[in-house]
């Protein structure tokens, strides 16, 4: 769950540049003509957003005489279409997260936009540059039309919520052959209920456990031959002190990678590093 940096395309903008390219001049004009109003609304977005009560924005099926379906196209037909006018806003917008890697999960690599409210329940928002995420596939089919019912419920946003200060993920090492991650969202991180239960929320949601446990698996096996190499010649206080610095080098540059937390379980593990280390 990673911060990024929100897009500079002004709302109001984009939707005109969208609304400007409909060839049917009557359905053009009926589109630009509601566009403060979209505006207002995209502000709304905003203001809710940064106080994490976007579960309470209203879901407005039109406005005006602009069907849903309408201002859906906006984004299917036009801001997302390869080789429209508008596609350079949709792929700045993919270029965002920091090194490709996705903000929900900080693990797969963004190969497509995700509308945070579902432009099925938000067709207002559909082009909102603010609700638009560059993300990977598998979290943008786990996440697919997901939208907020609760505060408690609502997703970590990429643009508005900073949660990189907290070390909230946590691992632990299950003692078998070979050795197996476990991850979870660690509750006493949180100063607030609140936010504990929306990263918990998305944790499930996203499946992150699952997702970690399997890379950290992959993980283990691959390191394998260092570790004994390390223990063979120094002993298993070597080990401890070259996993640790492996995960401050890791949470240095991500706070809360599946990384970080792997190594930090395995550094403090004393059965791993008297031998447990061994897949076979």
């Amino acid at each position: 769950m990673l911060r990024v940096a929100p897009p500079s395309h002004d709302s109001g903008e984009t939707f005109s540049r969208c609304a400007s390219i409909i060839r049917n001049p009557a359905d053009r004009a009926a589109m630009l003509e509601v566009r403060e109003r979209v505006v207002d609304q995209c502000n709304t977005y905003e203001q809710k957003a940064t106080e994490g009560d976007l579960y309470l924005l209203e879901r407005l099926p039109y406005i005006g005489n602009i069907t849903g379906t309408m201002l859906q196209d906006n984004y299917t037909n036009r801001l997302a279409r390869k080789n429209a006018s508008t596609r350079e806003i949709y792929d700045s917008i993919k270029l965002l997260p920091r090194n490709s890697k996705c903000p929900y999960c900080n693990s797969g690599t963004v190969e497509t936009i995700d509308h945070f409210l579902p432009k099925e329940h938000y067709p207002i928002h559909s082009v909102h540059p603010k609700n638009l995420i560059g993300c990977c596939h598998r979290c943008n089919f786990n996440k697919f039309r997901y939208f907020p019912r609760s505060k408690d419920e609502t997703f970590i946003h990429p643009y508005f919520d900073t949660i990189e200060d907290t070390i909230w993920l946590e691992s632990t090492i299950v003692e078998t052959t070979p050795p197996v991650a476990i991850y979870t969202v660690k509750r006493s991180a949180f100063e607030d209920s609140i936010t504990f239960r929306r990263v918990e929320f998305q944790f499930s949601l996203l499946k992150l456990d699952r997702i970690y446990s399997y890379a950290a698996a992959d993980e283990i096996a691959s390191i394998e031959y260092n570790i004994e190499e390390i223990f063979n010649n120094s002993g298993a206080l070597s080990v401890a002190t070259h996993l640790s610095m492996q995960a401050r080098s890791r949470r240095r540059y991500v706070s809360n990678s599946w990384q970080a937390s792997l190594y930090d379980a395995l550094s403090s593990s004393e059965w791993y590093c008297n031998g447990g280390f061994r897949i076979v």
